[in-house]
């Protein structure tokens, strides 16, 4: 496949001078583009990009490699399918059909029935989710924003928040509330700070401080609210923040600062005690992202796994988001965002006193909220208990430690830091001489999904409680996708290496951002 970065050398006459569009282009984004990028090679390709998007032969051959990857990418995403609709059908279908139809479709989760995908389920206990399907059914046609017609609801999400509070170790002024995800619960964060700072400080041009292996939704609040991102680069040997990085970034408009435990990248905990001492001298509210972490890490330290502090025990920690649905082994749609004290929590608050229809105010982003996921996720944690958390985050800290020493033990291959917790990195030791996405391609051949990651590139795998999958088959087949690919490189040639290697290396990262917007159109396509 032909990569973007050989468009100039394939067709010479976008080089010419006689595209004057294409000098001016040059002229005018040489100042901007000289000075970006990490190295003389990349800031020469985003010029040289530049120039050829400023013309229209350019512009036409960028879109057709374009539509060539989003085909590539489209075909290895979809499956047939012989039942599409693209209407209501005129008259119902027959229930028994549509159950029918819906479990031939997940019976074509191959890799996930296979015990070798995790896909964002962290348990594999049938009996635990059929209980969890139970009661939603009992609740799914109730909404918690009517909480006088649902008494049960509120005393759920009440009783849900107190349980983080506590784990969290919060004391009796911690608070928070639940939402339907960890994005959801980041951007209330967003939303909060910037209320709070131009509130009490007057901030009306709002910064926040966030670590590149920050999750994207901290990107996303601040697309939403309105925040300036001021992203921070991570130690390339630890791959947590510095604090001294973090202190330099700061300003009068910072309006918070966010540190994770763990990272999603590579699962290691940011020094959370060290940039929580620098954000309480200057005033600035710290948030510790434990989306991850937050029902997986508390347990992992009474185990004496974990020592590292990440929580309220840390003066200066002034909220953390801890999703239920990941480590919490609730339903998909269930997560809290938690603060320490409701001074914090009140700038989340949406309240409308002008409404004909009435007086409005809302917790959260969402206004209707479905009681069945409020009332599993309580559900789950009561049931599972202290002990069964405890017992799975043994099981999570056993099967992570197989497979941090057994990629230790493979020689072409680095762990990037050392994870804590939730998620292992690892990467080509030698970049040049093995590229990782074909070693990716070799493992999803025998079986597995790998996420594939970038600055730097590598492979992310996340280990939840799957009895069905095995930390030591897993490092075996590894071992033998790295063989295969250091004596055959060219069988994976045609394979999805090129194009992530294209998307984690394209100087010109708007081409990449268009690349992901044809995708979700693709994806959204019957």
């Amino acid at each position: 496949m032909d990569q973007l970065e050989n468009l100039l050398s394939n067709h010479p006459w976008l080089r010419t001078a006689e595209h004057a569009v294409a000098a001016l282009a040059i002229g005018y984004v040489a100042k901007k583009v000289l000075f970006e990028g990490d190295s003389l090679k990349d800031k020469a390709t985003r010029l040289a990009l530049a120039a050829v998007k400023a013309t229209p032969g350019g512009q036409a051959l960028i879109k057709k490699e374009q539509a060539h990857m989003l085909d590539e990418m489209e075909n290895a995403m979809k499956v047939p399918d012989q039942h599409k609709l693209y209407s209501l059908p005129e008259k119902g279908l027959d229930r028994d059909e549509v159950m029918s139809l819906l479990k031939e479709w997940r019976g074509r989760e191959e890799k996930f029935n296979a015990g070798k995908a995790f896909g964002g389920i962290y348990c594999d206990d049938e009996e635990h989710h059929k209980f969890l399907d139970q009661v939603y059914v009992l609740y799914s046609d109730s909404n918690a924003l009517f909480p006088a017609i649902f008494p049960g609801l509120r005393k759920f999400e009440a009783e849900v928040v107190r349980f983080a509070c506590t784990l969290l170790s919060g004391d009796e002024d911690t608070c928070g509330t639940m939402t339907c995800g960890g994005t959801e619960s980041i951007m209330m964060v967003c939303k909060a700070y910037r209320e709070r700072a131009r509130d009490l400080h007057g901030i009306t041009a709002p910064e926040m401080v966030v670590p590149q292996s920050a999750h994207p939704a901290f990107a996303k609040g601040a697309k939403y609210f309105g925040l300036k991102l001021v992203l921070v680069p991570v130690d390339q040997e630890t791959f947590t923040v510095s604090p001294a990085a973090i202190k330099a970034a700061m300003n009068a408009n910072t309006v918070m600062v966010v540190v994770s435990a763990p990272t999603f990248p590579q699962g290691v905990i940011d020094p959370v005690p060290a940039v929580a001492a620098i954000t309480e001298a200057a005033g600035v509210p710290l948030h510790v992202d434990c989306c991850l972490g937050g029902f997986l890490l508390p347990w992992l330290r009474r185990l004496g796994h974990v020592t590292k502090q990440f929580d309220f025990a840390v003066p200066g920690v002034t909220s953390i988001s801890s999703d239920i649905h990941k480590y919490g082994f609730g339903p998909k749609g269930t997560s809290t965002v938690l603060y320490r004290n409701a001074d914090y929590r009140q700038y989340q608050y949406f309240t409308f006193t002008e409404w004909s229809g009435g007086l409005y105010c809302s917790p959260s982003a969402t206004g209707s909220r479905p009681g069945g996921l409020i009332a599993a996720a309580w559900a789950g944690l009561v049931t599972m208990g202290a002990d069964g958390f405890m017992a799975n985050a043994q099981i999570i800290h056993e099967q992570m430690q197989v497979i941090k020493s057994g990629l230790r033990a493979i020689p072409e291959l680095r762990l990037l830091g050392d994870a804590d917790a939730a998620c292992i990195s690892y990467a080509a030791r030698n970049p040049s001489a093995l590229n990782i996405f074909m070693v990716a391609d070799a493992i999803e051949k025998r079986g597995y999904t790998c996420n594939r990651l970038q600055k730097p590139e590598c492979i992310q795998l996340q280990v939840g409680v799957r009895r069905s999958f095995s930390a030591a088959q897993y490092v075996k087949d590894v071992a033998a996708a790295v063989a295969e690919v250091i004596a055959d490189p060219s069988k994976f040639a045609d394979g999805t290496a090129p194009m992530y290697g294209m998307a984690a290396t394209m100087p010109d990262r708007s081409i990449v951002g268009d690349l992901m917007v044809g995708f979700m159109d693709r994806m959204l396509n019957v």
